[in-house]
């Protein structure tokens, strides 16, 4: 059989997301959602049936993983969970439909099906995606500045210690300064389904989250330099993390949007640094 090996292992993606899309429905509130997943339980359980009389045989899945992929939807929303198990699916349906073009056999239908689920897809309404993508999209911007600025604290103050508390306090500033932007943003947004409080909380917590991340290597026990590397190194992984977020529920390219973040990161950093060596050589600040 052609491609028999990534067949199977399409198969149990298949029987993965029929449970993952039924367990999503048995936990939906909104008929309308409840209705897609439905649906497209339905449609999965299909596949796998299909899959299962052309191999002959069942298989199994972790129900561990499962579990953890449903938890992870309450957290991240449905959406972003169903696009990343999704884009795995089209990696290994790409790969199939690939074998049977080498071999120059007709592609089953089977493997040709993707519009319907996605438009499907498309229909689910996450809030909790919405509250995620607006606070990334807001937090990638605003935490080059902040690493931007604990660059050039790195320089001007020799006391590592210092450089946490004073880059803390300049964190939780800014804080409270991106919750009250988000709050004003969605309150005169008329468009916006978002709740204003709800957005200007999560906004908050969010940095504090992060700033808390990028001031830790400054209260270690270590050299400043030392402590600026692993804050730069702390800042391109939030910044991927973030980036994935966006990549997979827009489906754009993560790679381009992370080395372009990326340069952006180091470029700030390396500015700011300076800038904290200029005003300890031409002013003679060392604190």
């Amino acid at each position: 059989m052609i491609a028999e090996k990534e067949v199977k292992e399409y198969q149990a993606l298949e029987k993965l997301h029929w449970n993952l899309y039924m367990g999503f429905s048995q936990n939906e509130k909104r008929e309308e959602n409840k209705a897609i997943l439905e649906e497209l339980s339905i449609i999965e359980r299909r596949h796998y049936a299909e899959l299962t009389r052309i191999l002959g045989s069942e298989c199994e899945i972790s129900r561990r993983y499962l579990k953890f992929l449903i938890r992870l939807g309450k957290i991240l929303g449905i959406r972003f969970v169903i696009k990343y198990v999704e884009r795995k699916e089209n990696r290994v349906k790409g790969k199939i439909i690939s074998l049977y073009k080498e071999e120059k056999k007709a592609i089953p239908e089977l493997f040709l099906e993707n519009d319907t689920e996605k438009e499907a897809i498309n229909k689910i309404y996450d809030e909790k995606l919405l509250y995620v993508s607006a606070i990334l999209l807001g937090m990638n911007d605003a935490m080059v500045e902040f690493s931007g600025a604990l660059a050039g604290y790195t320089l001007a103050i020799e006391d590592t210690k210092m450089i946490g508390v004073i880059g803390m306090i300049t964190g939780i500033a800014a804080a409270l300064s991106m919750s009250i932007a988000e709050y004003m943003a969605v309150k005169e947004d008329e468009k916006s389904h978002l709740k204003c409080n709800r957005a200007a909380v999560y906004t908050g917590i969010a940095y504090i989250i992060a700033v808390s991340l990028l001031v830790f290597p400054y209260f270690l026990k270590i050299n400043r330099f030392y402590s600026l590397g692993l804050m730069v190194s702390v800042d391109v992984f939030l910044v991927f993390i973030f980036n994935y977020y966006i990549a997979i529920t827009t489906e754009g390219n993560l790679w381009e949007k992370f080395s372009r973040m990326t340069l952006i990161v180091l470029s700030v950093a390396f500015i700011s640094f300076m800038i904290g060596y200029l005003v300890q050589m031409f002013l003679g600040v060392k604190i």
